[in-house]
């Protein structure tokens, strides 16, 4: 009785096992598809690659790193108005040694040395005059100017530097306030940094409409969104942008009402973007995918299922990015641009009837099916870009923030944050620096081109 149960046992647990094989061998196969997969074929971000090299999308050039012959250097040049000149006199011959004290000399040569000096707080006092009138005996007080309201307060200067540091250069709290002690002699609390950038973000609200209705008449727009922690839960920081502006906005959502809270529905340009869904839907003049988007998993498949499908329509993707160019050069024949353009679109009609026998080839043949009218729309212009890469670098200031400084800790500085970013970012596309872009927003000085 007791080998009989044993084997019945048996029975059941080698029953057991051979499931579980099945089941082990089925999420091999699935994960063995992401253990090849990192930043370079894929478009999930180079932070989750695990031990392995990026490869670029570029082609390795046979040229040597570093400047090309024909390469113009730039080097430092002196200044015909330094501050301050030190002469450097020989005291005695160095062959009889004689006293050359008193000798008379030339400037043989020159030497100079840019330094900046360690700055020191100044201090301006106010003093408000009280003069009694001759006539009438009455008391009459001079008026303080009008920033300066309370005994003892921080100056312009020293709020534009503590944004440029929180908010250009990420800076959590806590050092900023140590930057501001170390380099300024200057104690002040978290709380005070605080009241700098909730002044500094009631100061850009304006101009931040301003710039999304100046990018709404502009050509195209780039637009993208990331991830961002808001008192530890997940929430979005979206842009809009281009080489003149950029826009931020953060929200718990990622939306198509986010877009339609922010860009509206009337855009009548061209926006750029990836595939998220919402993006996709945004109301706008016409659409352009980003290509770059669609060469990384082309890569992929190419590497893994030979897919002479991929093959065909990322070479057919380069070649349209690289004859785009081309045909819109000054000297190029309208008639013959014309002509090239339309050629494009039969070559990707033509590509399009032979979709690929594999799974994820057949993934990316759907995608494009789907998208196949915002595919080329670039090629009809000559300054709009076939990717999304300008939208890309924008938002990369979200996870160098988190890096840098963690989670926002509630809503309202995340939004702030997107607020007072917008100005800077778009000032720095404008020519200003973003030091002086943060000391416009003190001095009552933002405006755009």
């Amino acid at each position: 009785m007791e080998i009989a149960e044993l084997l019945e046992r048996i029975e059941k647990l080698e029953a057991i096992v051979g499931s579980q094989a099945t089941h082990i061998k089925d999420l091999e196969s699935k994960l063995a598809k992401y253990e090849k997969q990192d930043s370079s074929n894929s478009n999930q971000p180079p932070s989750t690659d695990r031990f392995k090299k990026n490869q670029s999308l570029r082609k390795q050039s046979r040229n040597k790193s570093g400047g090309q012959n024909g390469h113009k250097g730039t080097t430092r040049l002196q200044t015909k108005n330094p501050d301050e000149i030190i002469q450097c006199h020989p005291e005695k011959c160095s062959n009889c040694e004689t006293d050359l004290v008193f000798v008379k000399g030339k400037v043989s040569s020159v030497r100079q040395e840019f330094d900046v000096e360690l700055p020191e707080p100044k201090v301006v006092e106010y003093q408000q005059i009280e003069k009694i009138c001759p006539v009438c005996s009455s008391k009459n007080k001079g008026d303080f100017p009008k920033q300066i309201r309370a005994p003892v307060q921080i100056g312009n200067n020293t709020r534009a530097l503590t944004t440029y540091l929180h908010v250009s250069h990420k800076i959590p709290f806590n050092r900023t306030k140590e930057v501001i002690a170390d380099l300024l002699g200057l104690e002040i609390s978290e709380g005070t940094v605080e009241n700098f950038l909730e002044k500094a973000f009631e100061e850009t609200k304006q101009i931040h409409s301003e710039i999304m209705q100046k990018l709404k008449t502009c050509k195209y727009i780039n637009s993208d969104e990331t991830g961002i922690r808001v008192e530890k839960k997940n929430y979005q920081l979206w842009t809009w942008c281009n080489e003149f502006y950029s826009y931020y906005a953060a929200d718990k959502r990622r939306s198509t009402a986010v877009i339609e809270e922010n860009l509206g529905t009337d855009y009548q340009g061209i926006i750029i973007h990836d595939c998220h869904a919402a993006q996709n839907n945004t109301k706008a003049g016409s659409h352009q995918q980003c290509l770059v988007h669609f060469d990384r998993p082309l890569k992929y498949v190419i590497q893994e299922e030979n897919c002479y499908w991929s093959q065909s329509f990322y070479h057919f993707s380069l070649s349209a990015r690289k004859v785009r160019d081309q045909v819109w050069q000054e000297s190029f024949n309208a008639i013959a641009r014309s002509k090239i353009i339309k050629a494009f679109h039969e070559a990707l009609d033509k590509i399009m009837e032979a979709p690929p026998n594999q799974k994820e080839g057949m993934k990316l043949y759907k995608r494009v099916l789907k998208h196949r009218d915002s595919i080329l729309t670039f090629m009809e212009h000559p300054d709009v870009p076939a990717d999304n890469n300008g939208a890309e670098r924008a938002i990369r200031n979200a996870k160098i923030r988190q890096k840098v400084s963690g989670c926002f800790r509630n809503q309202e500085a995340a939004q702030r944050y997107a607020v007072i970013l917008s100005w800077l970012e778009t000032a720095k596309k404008q020519g200003l620096s973003a030091l002086e872009a943060s000391k416009a927003i003190f001095f009552g000085q933002m405006k755009l081109i």
